[in-house]
């Protein structure tokens, strides 16, 4: 019979008590933390559960917080669109105040100050910005999406200098909600640009489709000098004003007589004199000496055309029927046709459809202060057609407004969502990893009733004596 060392037998007996020990703290901690699982080889497959559980749980609390900015940005906006539409209101009230009753030219310049102010009001609230971001400048950072730009003429235009970018951010599963509008679709937008309309009598025409001004400008053409053919004699350019443009044929009748354009034979009396063109009442200024040769010909009177006050000019030498038109204060350009121009003049020019909330106010402005030397009567009619551009103009901010309080909408609803998802996922971790406290403090119990028990079984087996040897 093989004996078994005691020293064996004591080293057996320990180790199942420190293993008993180990178990007992093991319960004592997970009754302390709340949680049962410490480390990945406590339950290897829950522990593969609780891993994504948790990476779900960071991404939906990164979701909650993106909301909850994206609220605060969206309500921050319709703020300013809100107070927008109330500026926008009072101009209409100012505008039909001015159109139907009678106004002295101190009661307008009043309003047209209202209006200045308003129109600041407006610039100003379109650059809103929060934590450095423009709220209605697409992706643009660093620079105001709209600045204001006065002319020498006292002309006004608002620029925008933003993109047409959203900024997007996560607010759900699968969910990326805009947080902005872009500027050039809330203000600039409308429902697509109309036909350009000339308002004068010069024989100017909307040229090629792609004018790019907004509201209305105007357009003058100013006679810049007259062209004669190599070889005329006795006709020289007159020191008067000329009126006519384009082609002008003349007939020179022997001794002293000349016709322009089939217009009235004119008696040369020589020096600068005025000669009239055709029948419509155009002149041209022309200095004669007889004989003129050839006794008939063709002169061209060429012309500048300016949209900017004369800060710059295009020239007319009637060489092409489409001429372009750069405005200086804002880079816009008028496509004119000029196939048809006879005279010098002004043309009043409306780009119907692209009235947008700032061009609306600075037209209603300008209206006020008569600028154009317009009598009351025709004040009151320009106000009068001015209305519809400023009701347009209003819409489309109502509708910016409504699609930030739709979006608002949207997030109650993802918040919702995100709240359900969060306490999915908490309950199915808390059932993978949480302590349950009813089996573990009897599991405990029943340890500590183990390892009491062991202790006392192995201090008796574990005696000795002289006498047990000698037995």
């Amino acid at each position: 019979m093989t004996r078994i060392p005691s020293t064996a037998y004591h080293q057996r007996t320990l180790l199942d008590l420190r293993r008993a020990m180990s178990q007992q703290a093991r319960l004592q901690r997970q009754l302390a933390s709340g949680k049962r699982i410490e480390r990945p080889s406590d339950d290897p497959v829950a522990a593969a559960r609780i891993l994504p559980l948790r990476t779900d749980l960071r991404a939906l609390a990164r979701m909650q917080d993106n909301a909850a900015t994206a609220r605060s940005v969206l309500d921050l906006g319709a703020g300013a669109l809100d107070q927008i539409s109330q500026a926008m209101t009072r101009v209409r009230e100012i505008t039909l105040q001015a159109a139907n009753t009678g106004r002295s030219g101190d009661d307008r310049n009043t309003l047209a100050a209202e209006v200045e102010q308003l129109l600041d009001q407006l610039v100003s609230l379109a650059d809103t910005q929060r934590g450095g971001r423009f709220l209605f400048g697409g992706s643009v950072d660093g620079t105001a999406p709209f600045v204001r730009r006065d002319g020498d003429d006292g002309r006004t235009r608002v620029i925008y200098q933003g993109d047409s970018r959203e900024r997007l951010v996560e607010v759900g599963p699968g969910v990326r909600m805009a947080v902005n509008l872009a500027g050039d679709a809330l203000f600039l937008g409308g429902e697509g640009r109309g036909a350009t309309v000339y308002s004068g009598d010069t024989g100017a025409a909307a040229g090629a489709p792609f004018d790019t001004g907004v509201g209305t400008a105007r357009l003058e053409i100013r006679f810049a000098g007259l062209q004669i053919a190599a070889g005329t004699t006795g006709l020289r350019p007159g020191t008067g004003v000329t009126t006519a443009l384009g082609k002008l044929d003349y007939v020179f009748t022997a001794p002293d007589g000349i016709s322009i354009n089939g217009g009235p034979t004119t008696k040369i009396l020589g020096g600068s004199q005025q000669f009239p063109v055709g029948t419509a009442g155009d002149e041209i200024s022309l200095d004669l000496t007889l004989p003129i040769s050839p006794a008939t010909g063709t002169l061209r009177a060429d012309a500048d055309a300016t949209i900017d006050g004369g800060e710059t000019f295009t020239r007319i030498d009637f060489t092409d029927a489409n001429v372009i038109v750069e405005d200086s204060l804002d880079g816009s350009r008028l496509h004119v046709d000029v196939s048809r121009l006879t005279r010098t003049g002004t043309e009043e020019i409306t780009f119907e459809g692209t009235f947008d909330p700032f061009t609306a106010l600075v037209t209603v402005r300008d209206i006020l202060r008569g600028n154009g030397g317009a009598d009351d009567e025709a004040v009151r009619a320009r106000l009068s057609e001015i209305v519809g551009a400023i009701e347009q103009a209003h819409d489309r901010v109502l509708t910016g407004l409504q699609t930030l309080g739709a979006r608002s909408q949207g997030l109650d609803l993802l918040d919702s969502r995100l709240e359900t998802l969060k306490l999915s996922d908490e309950e199915s971790l808390s059932r993978l990893e949480d302590t349950d406290y009813v089996e573990t403090i009897a599991a405990l119990e029943l340890q500590n009733l183990a390892y009491q028990s062991a202790l006392q079984a192995s201090a008796r087996a574990l005696q000795t004596s002289l006498f047990d040897f000698l037995r």
